[in-house]
């Protein structure tokens, strides 16, 4: 269940009446979860990461803007680059083909990523190897018996 962008912007009027403000902050919990249960592959629990040792978190909007992420902590398993927070718009937005694309976009840079280190180390490896022919073709046979390679 959506929030609205005016009932988010409500949380910062202060004509709000308390009980109006409590009903949006459940809203933005229960929305939360439908988001955090959506995106998971999987879900323990969740709690919003403002929180010490000793307690739990909770939806602070002083904390937040419009523009902010929600940063959350618990026991699931979320696809980077959202497994630490997510816009705070998607309380009152679709989310979900922006969430695939991200998704998908970081697994494409994550793959180029190791395929370019793949690379990089095949390289260092040749040139480990011509060093060693060179360095071989220098030295004598006498000076050959004092060096070892690894």
């Amino acid at each position: 269940m959506k929030i609205t962008k005016e009932q988010y912007l409500k949380l910062y009027d202060p004509n709000t009446p308390h009980g109006e403000w409590s009903i949006i902050i459940q809203l933005i919990n229960e929305r939360f979860d439908e988001i955090i249960k959506s995106i998971s592959t999987k879900f323990r629990w969740w709690d919003y990461d403002n929180c010490t040792n000793s307690g739990e978190g909770f939806f602070e909007p002083k904390h937040y803007k419009t523009d902010d992420y929600i940063v959350f902590d618990g026991d699931y398993l979320i696809p980077v680059p959202f497994d630490e927070g997510f816009p705070i718009r998607w309380l009152w937005e679709d989310f979900k083909e922006e969430f695939d694309k991200k998704v998908e976009a970081e697994k494409i840079r994550l793959q180029s990523e190791k395929e370019r280190n793949k690379f990089n180390r095949s390289a260092l490896k040749l040139k480990k190897q011509e060093m060693k022919k060179i360095i071989v073709s220098k030295l004598s046979k006498d000076e050959l018996k004092y060096i070892k390679f690894k």
